[in-house]
């Protein structure tokens, strides 16, 4: 009686086991495919727990899925947010075996940009083209195949060229792609420019410089060959210095202060010695001056010659507050023409004391306000 039950049981272990075995064979979850914001797009029965590329992309072809502009980048099982911006991890691996209820989010990149593609403008090597429409066909930048949204330009360049990117149009359309040096996300170099640098004791900033809101190149290099890269996920471009001839000036000029001023005037090679700036201690390459301005004063910064050639203006000029100072709403403004439109000077709206700082390698000019009011 005893080993009919053994043998019972035995044969009921075996049924269980096979039916356990034919269960995980025909093992078909249900995995479920949605939009990043939750939406579902469609599911699918994984056989075995495990999906084919060609089952999904089939799937998606069939449901005709679509989100704008946007170009479809894959299917990934953990979404985020930085900063509202969204992030994607684990994709979709055909040789794991998922579990029923398993959802995927699609990862949607932002579209590649205007049809008409984007272009440079400004001066490039030399030649000066800023007429929107007009611009060479070789200043065009080329659309990346695999990245839509990069847009790319190799050119060379030499000291004074500055440059912009835009849409390809004969227009200045600042509302859809207009951009000058804020416009600029980052500025990489090579590994031999960056070696280069490190053996003239230079920092990295001096590779670029804001020519008037443009992007100029730095005032140490005397040629280049830079990499233009527009992202229009983030609607902003990166340069790369590719290669770079960096000189170092061996004597700094003369810089001065013109203006509407009780010490001088728009004389371009004023000698008053209190306009003139001064080698800051220890640095070559930084100039101060210590300033009391009247209200409506318009001035700029000058290098003292005969000639109006080598001046800062509104377009490199900032400026910030001592502490404990406060500071009246746009204590600096750009001045006005006679035409109505910025003229480049800077204007002083109330009477106060300054402390201009020259970086002659920036070719800017920051000011610290020390006091606000008439001076003593």
């Amino acid at each position: 009686m005893k080993k009919k039950l053994i043998a019972v049981l035995l044969c009921a272990l075996l049924v269980v086991s096979a039916v356990l075995v034919l269960a995980a064979c025909n093992n078909t979850p249900v995995i479920i495919f949605r939009s990043n914001d939750g939406r579902k797009y469609f599911e699918l029965e994984a056989k075995g727990g495990k999906l084919t590329k060609e089952q999904v992309d089939k799937a998606y072809k069939d449901n005709n899925i679509k989100n704008g502009d946007k170009i479809f980048m894959g299917w990934y099982q953990t979404v985020g947010q930085v900063d509202g911006i969204y992030t994607y991890d684990d994709p979709i691996d055909y040789d794991k075996t998922y579990e029923d209820g398993t959802e995927f989010y699609a990862y949607w990149h932002v579209g590649a940009g205007l049809p008409q593609g984007y272009t440079l403008i400004g001066v490039i090597g030399g030649v000066k083209n800023w007429t929107p429409g007009t611009e060479s066909e070789n200043w065009m930048l080329e659309q990346d195949p695999d990245q839509p949204w990069l847009y790319r330009k190799t050119i060379d360049v030499q000291k004074g060229d500055e440059i912009k990117v835009k849409e390809k149009s004969d227009k200045w359309n600042d509302d859809i792609c207009n951009l000058g040096y804020d416009g600029c996300a980052e500025v990489i170099l090579s590994d031999a420019v960056k070696a280069d640098l490190t053996s003239k004791g230079i920092d990295a900033k001096y590779m670029s410089k804001n020519a008037g809101g443009n992007f100029g190149i730095g005032t140490i290099v005397t040629e280049a060959n830079i990499t233009v890269e527009y992202d229009f996920s983030i609607l902003k471009y990166r340069v790369t210095y590719n290669t770079a001839t960096v000189a170092l000036p061996e004597t700094v000029d003369t810089w001065i202060l013109v203006g509407t001023l009780v010490e001088g005037s728009w004389t371009a090679d004023n000698s008053n010695p209190k306009v003139l700036f001064t080698a800051k201690e220890g640095e070559k390459y930084v100039l101060t001056l210590t300033y009391n301005l009247r209200a409506n004063d318009e001035f700029k910064f000058k290098i003292k010659n005969p000639e109006w050639v080598g001046d800062i203006g509104f377009g490199g000029f900032s400026y910030s507050a001592a502490d404990g100072v406060k500071l009246p709403k746009d204590l600096f403004v750009e001045g006005i023409g006679d035409d109505g439109k910025g003229n480049g000077n800077i204007v002083c709206s109330t009477a106060c004391t300054v402390v201009f700082t020259l970086d002659v390698l920036l070719n800017s000019v920051s000011a610290v306000v020390t006091s606000v009011g008439a001076a003593a």
